[in-house]
């Protein structure tokens, strides 16, 4: 009996994999979704490589598991080194998502000129206001302000100070990352026309 029912397995499967070569099989593409996307979240995990998502997978579902984001259906690496470094800081690195320009480190959405040290190599800070040079750079445009220019909603959330350069990065543009002054300004523009900057 067990032979038999062997037997008939192995048949079942062999025709399954035969065929006519008369009828060639074709595969059907996937049809291309036709509704636009309602929205787009951009995640980031500031400092995130390989070696955190793998710790990350062995803590949290084994070595064997999988984390949700190795179920995306679409992965990629991202070369984020700065304009001047080999090793970023957050600022250049998020721009390089937000803005596709490498720039300098503690650059906030800038040209890649844009230095954020004089020649003497003092930084250009007052306290945390920003003491660039108007000659210094100039903004680069990012993702979120391309979407507001189109009427499309836009919104940052951080588990960080929203000041912090990788948050800062997306709706901000000054030489230094520490000039939080100069950035929280800029994510609330009508306060500096009603004095709250002032000293």
């Amino acid at each position: 009996m067990k032979k038999l029912l062997l037997c008939t397995t192995i048949s079942l499967a062999l025709t399954a994999c035969g065929g006519s070569s008369k009828t060639p099989v074709t595969v059907q593409p996937t049809p291309t979704p036709t509704t636009t996307p309602k929205n787009v979240l951009f995640f980031l995990g500031d400092g995130m490589g390989i070696a955190t998502l793998t710790a990350a997978r062995i803590y949290g579902v084994g070595e064997d598991g999988e984390l949700t984001i190795d179920t995306f259906p679409e992965t990629a690496f991202i070369k984020t080194y700065s304009n001047d470094a080999q090793v970023t800081d957050s600022a250049p690195s998020m721009a390089a998502y937000m803005t596709g320009v490498k720039m300098n480190n503690e650059v906030i959405s800038m040209t890649p000129e844009t230095k954020a040290f004089d020649e003497k190599g003092v930084s250009y800070l007052n306290g945390t206001d920003s003491a660039c040079p108007s000659t210094n750079g100039k903004p680069v445009t990012t993702l979120l302000e391309i979407a507001k220019s189109k009427g499309i909603a836009t919104g940052v959330v951080t588990t960080t100070r929203i000041t912090h350069a990788t948050p800062a990065v997306t709706y901000a543009h000054t030489c230094h990352r520490d000039a939080e002054n100069t950035i929280a300004a800029q994510l609330v523009p009508a306060t500096a026309d009603k004095g709250y900057n002032d000293k």
